[in-house]
C-alpha cells in the first residue's frame, strides 16, 4: 500500500538538491515526504497542553501532531515533549501518517502483552503486519519500551517501502541501503534536539522529536499552528468573513452605531470553568475599548477566575438570551429589536463598550419583570461573596470587580440589577484610557 510509490519519493529525497532540503544553517528547512499526499493524516479539532508554549521547541510540529493523531497526550493537559517515545506510541503514529488504512487486526492477540481491547492494537498489529516493526525476540511487543534513533531509522526506512532489517549509517552496503538511509537524515535534519547524523545513536527518540520526524515524513505540509490557550490576549481587526456574520444576523444593521471600521476582534485567553483547563475565546468590542478589555481578560487567567465559554455573539444568531443561557462572556450586539430597552443611541452593546461575565452566576433582572434572566442563575442570585468566585460568581471586592472598578468602569446597569454587566457608563461615549 505505501511501498513503490514512497520508496520512490524516498529515493527522490536522498537526491534531491541540498538547497532544496534546507540542510542545517543554509536557507528555509523545506523537506519533501516519504508519503504520497493521498495517505495524509486526517485532521481534528487542536488539543493544548500546559507544557507546551509557543516558545516550546518543535512547537508547530507537536501541534500538528497531535491534531493528525500521530500523538496523544500523557496525561490530563500534559503532552511531555522531552518523554522518550514509547513503542506503543510510534505504531500509532506511524499508522496515523500511513493514512490509518483499512485493515482488521487478528480476533486473538499475537502479543501475550498487548490485548485486543488496548487502544494501540490495530495499529499495533498493522506495523508488524507490514514488517515496519518487529516485535522483540522473546515473541512480545513491549509497548512501554522506549523507542532508538537506530529503530527509528529503520521503521522510516520500511515505512517508506524498504525491507532491510537493520540500517547501519556508516556502512556502505548497498546502494538502496545507503541512499535511504540518507532519506532518513535528511528528514530529521535540523531536530530540534539532535543534528544531521545523529539519528543512528541508539539514544531514545523523544516525542518532541517523533513529532517533527512524523510532520517532515508527511512532508512538511502546510499547517498553521493554533495559538496557545495561555498566551496573552491579542487585538486583530474583525474578519471579513466574521463580520459578514455579524451583518446577516443582525448583530450589527444599519441604524446601529457606526461600522465595521469602529469595531476590533480580541482573541484572549481564559480559565475554564468546568475543566479548569487553559481555553481561548474571542470577544467583539469598541476599537477605543480593545487594549482595556484585553488587559482586564489576562488579568482574569491569570487569576484563575472561570469563564464558562468566551464565544461572538453572532455564533449564536445575534440573540442575547441564546447567549446568555449558554453561561457565554461577551461584547458587542446591537441587540435585534425583540431584545432592544430604549435608544439604540444609549446601550454600551451596541456600541461595543460592554462586557457580560458568565450569566448564569452572574444574573441579571429585565426591568418589570422582577425575574432572574437566564432562568438557571436564580440559583446564584444570593451566592455574591468571595468564596464563590470559583464557580464563576463575581463577587464584590473580588477578582473581577477588583480590575474594573478603580479603572472607571461601572459594575451593573440603569434602572435594574445586572450581576453579569460592565461598561464605560452611559451615554456610551469614549474616554480616554480605556
Amino acid at each position: 500500500m505505501i511501498a513503490g510509490t514512497v520508496a520512490a519519493l524516498a529515493l527522490g529525497l536522498a537526491w534531491a538538491a541540498p538547497s532544496a532540503l534546507g540542510a542545517p544553517g543554509g536557507g528555509p528547512d523545506r523537506v519533501v515526504g516519504i508519503l504520497p499526499r493521498s495517505t495524509q493524516p486526517t485532521a481534528t479539532a487542536p488539543v493544548f497542553f500546559l507544557d507546551v508554549t509557543g516558545t516550546t521547541a518543535a512547537y508547530s510540529e507537536i501541534m500538528w501532531a497531535t491534531t493528525h493523531a500521530v500523538l496523544s497526550a500523557r496525561g490530563t493537559g500534559i503532552f511531555a515533549p522531552a518523554a522518550a517515545l514509547r513503542r506503543d506510541e510510534l505504531a500509532v503514529g506511524l499508522y496515523a501518517i500511513a493514512g490509518s488504512p483499512a485493515y482488521t487486526p487478528p480476533a486473538t492477540s499475537p502479543f501475550r502483552d498487548v490485548g485486543t481491547s488496548n487502544p494501540a492494537y490495530r495499529a499495533i498489529s498493522w506495523v508488524v503486519s507490514k514488517k515496519i516493526v518487529d516485535p522483540a525476540a522473546d515473541a512480545l511487543f513491549h509497548p512501554a519500551l522506549d523507542v532508538t534513533r537506530d529503530q527509528l531509522a529503520s521503521f522510516l526506512y520500511r515505512l517508506a517501502g524498504g525491507t532491510a532489517t537493520r540500517l547501519t549509517p556508516k556502512t556502505a552496503g548497498k546502494r538502496r541501503q545507503q541512499v535511504s538511509w540518507t532519506a532518513v537524515d535528511r528528514v530529521w535534519s535540523g531536530s530540534y534536539t539532535s543534528g544531521r547524523g545523529l539519528l543512528g545513536q541508539p539514544r531514545a527518540v523523544s516525542r518532541a522529536d517523533f513529532a517533527l520526524f512524523g510532520y517532515r515524513a508527511a512532508g512538511s505540509p502546510a499547517y498553521v499552528a493554533p495559538l496557545h490557550p495561555g498566551r496573552p490576549s491579542a487585538i486583530m481587526p474583525v474578519p471579513q468573513g466574521e463580520w459578514n456574520q455579524i451583518v446577516a444576523t443582525g448583530t450589527w444593521r444599519p441604524g446601529c452605531y457606526g461600522g465595521y471600521g469602529n469595531f476590533v476582534r480580541v482573541e484572549v485567553p481564559y480559565y475554564g470553568m468546568s475543566d479548569h483547563l487553559p481555553h481561548r475565546g474571542a470577544i467583539v468590542v469598541n476599537r477605543d475599548i480593545s487594549r482595556s478589555t484585553a488587559a482586564a481578560f489576562d488579568y482574569l487567567y491569570a487569576k484563575r477566575f472561570p469563564l464558562y465559554s468566551v464565544i461572538p455573539v453572532e455564533n449564536f444568531g445575534g440573540w442575547d438570551r441564546l447567549s446568555e443561557n449558554a453561561n457565554n462572556s461577551s461584547g458587542f450586539n446591537c441587540r435585534k429589536p425583540a431584545e432592544i430597552m430604549g435608544s439604540l443611541q444609549y446601550d454600551s452593546h451596541a456600541t461595543g463598550r460592554a462586557l457580560d461575565f458568565n450569566p448564569v452566576q452572574n444574573p441579571w433582572i429585565r426591568p418589570g419583570t422582577y425575574v432572574w434572566e437566564p432562568a438557571a442563575g436564580a440559583y446564584w442570585a444570593s451566592r455574591r461573596s468571595i468564596a464563590y468566585e470559583p464557580y464563576g460568581v463575581i463577587a464584590s471586592g473580588g477578582v473581577v470587580t477588583s480590575w474594573f472598578l478603580p479603572r472607571r468602569w461601572r459594575w451593573g446597569a440603569s434602572g435594574t440589577i445586572d450581576l453579569m454587566h460592565f461598561d464605560t457608563w452611559y451615554p456610551s461615549v469614549f474616554r480616554p484610557g480605556y
